[in-house]
Parts: structure tokens; sequence; C-alpha cells
């Protein structure tokens, strides 16, 4: 047994298998992480101490309550907050990178003369369309996975990228299932830096409260949003809880004002989770919050026999809001029938901490058509590591990424340095 204590002064006595694992303070929600190894003389019964129930862990896939016959992928921490589990990371499976294609919008080099005049007309005009391997339109989001529309440029060795998702107005209309086909644009002014063109994206955990400093967490994502297109994953409550909150109400209505795209959690148990329950969830969602553009639909399964299941909840997601942007989170590697648009438009295929610099995607994901990969890499505590994994994300083929430092209930230190990382990948710098 493990001895955790809590700067609260609370001290647990947890099992061997939850080492390494970050986990919350039930008495003072204070974020701590579960020592590698058992302190000396902790045991079952040492000091008396309680031994905090299953639930209590971030990681459900420890939980011996998950069903019989699931898939246990490899432990790792995990990325929501207490009391709902949350998926843990692997390493991926395959050793081939994906080879993905989708159509681009190419992006006018903003400035003055007579150069970026003719370009911005060519466009208007539609002289410069998106095209497929083939030479024919982007596959409709309705379609079975196969091989997806190429992408042009980038540096040498990164996969081709698809255009924003979920850039707010004045953006051109986003395609259905929330992928939208235009240029990151900031809502603000409507400006471009630069020539930005998409090819990595952020896709971050906020889950700290918009007011206080929490308020100063979004500030900065509001400013980054500018810079880098941002997806941002809100959790008022475990989920979208049991009544609005005014400060959420606020906060979202402002980020579809910045250029931030918000999702809305919702956690689904692996499955386990009644569809009921969930759709239940995802329109309690629209009602309290209206300006939210999409759910994310933590803890998904990632067996075949669940596809059909998350097909159906993606569905009553998109007939709930319009446009919406469908983000699905196992953790790590899952069945191909996941890859289709009909079940999700973004797969978080990589959650944890350890194990993403050996990370390849798996090896159906060629054939993915549509769909998008995002990894959720955390505890990462220093600025160079977190430029090694975003250039990293880019070479295997990533399209939306988040390094996290200490947690996610704030931004870490060095977000600043991570927007400007993932500035300069989409403009094609050197590392």
């Amino acid at each position: 047994m493990i001895r955790l204590d809590c700067p609260c002064g609370k001290t647990y006595v947890v099992q061997d298998e939850y080492a390494g694992k970050r986990t919350k303070c039930p008495a003072c929600q204070a974020a701590l992480v579960v020592p590698t190894a058992p302190a000396a003389g902790a045991d079952a019964g040492a000091g008396g101490k309680p031994s905090p129930p299953p639930w209590w862990f971030d990681d459900a896939r420890q939980d011996p309550s998950r069903p019989a016959g699931a898939t246990p992928p490899t432990p790792a921490g995990a990325a929501n907050p207490a009391p709902a589990p949350a998926p843990a990371p692997a390493s991926g499976s395959g050793t081939k990178p994906k080879s993905k294609s989708k159509s681009r919008v190419p992006v006018a080099l903003g400035g003055i003369g007579l150069l970026a005049v003719g370009l911005a007309a060519c466009w208007a005009a539609g002289l410069f369309p998106g095209s497929t391997e083939d030479g024919g339109p982007p596959p409709p989001v309705t379609g079975i996975s196969s091989t997806p529309a190429p992408g042009g440029g980038g540096t040498a060795g990164a996969s081709p990228r698809s255009p924003t998702i979920g850039a707010p107005p004045p953006a051109p209309s986003p395609s259905p299932g929330g992928l939208d086909r235009g240029p990151a644009v900031a809502a603000a002014g409507g400006q471009v830096e630069g020539s930005v063109e998409a090819r990595l994206q952020l896709l971050v955990p906020a889950y700290f409260y918009p007011a206080g400093p929490g308020l100063v967490e979004w500030e900065r994502l509001f400013e980054a949003a500018s810079r880098v297109p941002i997806v941002a994953v809100a959790n008022p409550a475990s989920g979208v809880g049991e009544r609005p909150d005014p400060e959420y109400v606020a906060i979202i209505d402002r980020a579809a004002r910045s250029g931030v795209t918000v999702v809305g959690y919702v956690f689904t148990k692996y499955g386990q989770r009644p569809a009921a329950e969930v759709r239940e969830e995802v329109d309690r969602w629209v009602d309290f919050y209206p300006g939210i553009r999409g759910i994310f639909l933590d803890a998904q399964a990632n067996q075949a026999a669940f596809v059909d299941h998350y097909a159906a909840l993606a569905s009553h997601v998109r007939g709930a809001i319009d446009d919406a942007l469908v983000v699905t989170n196992p953790g790590t590697t899952c069945d191909e029938g996941y890859a289709d648009p009909r079940v999700s438009d973004v797969i978080v295929i990589y959650e944890g901490v350890s194990g993403f610099d050996r990370f390849q995607l798996p090896g159906w994901a060629d054939r993915a058509s549509g769909v998008r990969f995002a990894a959720l890499p955390h505890q990462v505590d220093a600025p160079e590591r977190m430029r090694d994994y975003l250039h990293l994300a880019d070479r295997r083929g990533i399209d939306l990424v988040y390094v996290c430092g200490s947690g996610f209930d704030r931004l870490p230190e060095f977000w600043e340095d991570q927007v400007e990382s993932v500035l300069r990948i989409n403009r094609g710098e050197a590392p």
C-alpha cells in the first residue's frame, strides 16, 4: 500500500496499482499524484487512514467495476476532474504513420501590394478550389472511411492537414460534422495572423472555473485564439451540471466572439452509461449554454461492439447543435469503426503521462477519411519537452494537440511558448 498525503492535512492509503496516477483530494479537491513507491511503513491499516474508493481515481480503467470483457488499455493518468473517471493513455499501436490527405483552402498572404490583391481576387473567384486525390470534391461526412482528401504544402516529412476546426464567423461556413473548411480566423476583427494555415490546432481541457484566477486562464485562451485555432472543453461540474451557471453562460458567449470553439464535456463510461442519460445531458448543454458548438464524449469505449452506440450519440449531438463538432476520447487506440465521420469528427487517440515519444497512429489511420486525431500528453514540466512533443505530433499525423503541465485546472506555465510553437509549426518554420 502507498500513503498519499494532501497539503490540507488529509492522509490516505491507496493500493500499489495506483502508483503514478493523478487524482484529487476528496476533501479539498487539490490535485495530487500518487507516489511511485510505497511510503515507509504504509500498509492497509497504517494509522487507520481510509483507502479512497475506486471512483476517486481519474483512471477509470483501473476501476474494478469496469464491465467484464472490456479491453483494458495501458493504465496511466487521466484528464478529467473527479469524481468522473477519465481515459487512460496508451502508447498507441501500429508502426505506420498515417498518410492523410484532406482538402485545404488557400490563405492569401496579408499585406499591401498588387500581388496580394490579385491573389485575393483569384481566391474570391473560386480559382483555387479544394480537391481530392482524384481531382473530385472532398468526401461527404456521411461516407464510409476511405482514402482521405489530400492537403498540400507544409514542411518536408509533415503530414498534410485540413483547415481549421470550428473557426468562428466571419470564416467560411463549416461543413456538416463541424469540420470547418476555412482558414484560421480570429473572431476579434477577423484577422489572420501572417499566412497561417492550421496544420496543428490546440485542444484544451479548460477545466478552470471562469471567475477569479480561472477567469485569467480563460483570458489567456482568448488572447491566444487570435494566433492559433483553439478548441476548449468546458466542464462546469464533471459535465454540464443540474442548472446553468451564469459565469459559464458569459464565458461561452465571449468564447464565440474571441475565436475559441467551446465543446461541452459529457462522460460516457466506456459505453456503459445509458444512451438516454447521455442524450439528456447533451440536451441540457444546449438548453443551459446555447453558444456551445459541440460535445466532448469522454471515456469512449474502444471495442467494435460499441461503434453503433457512439454513432447514435453523435447523431443526437448533431441533431441538437447546428454544425456540431463531435470529439470522442478513448485515450488510446480504438477499433477502426470509430474512424468514421458518422461517429466522430476528432478522436483523442492518445492521452497519458508517458510513452508519447514512442507513439504511432494505428495502422488503419491512413484509411480514415473525414476524421482527425488528437493527443493529450500531460504532466510535462519542461518547455523543451513540450516543443519536442508538438513537433512529434505534427510529424506523426496528429491534428489537434495540447501539452499539459501539472493538471487541467490551469494552463501550463509554458502556455504562451506552446502557442508560439504551434504558430511556428503552422508557418512551416524549422524547430
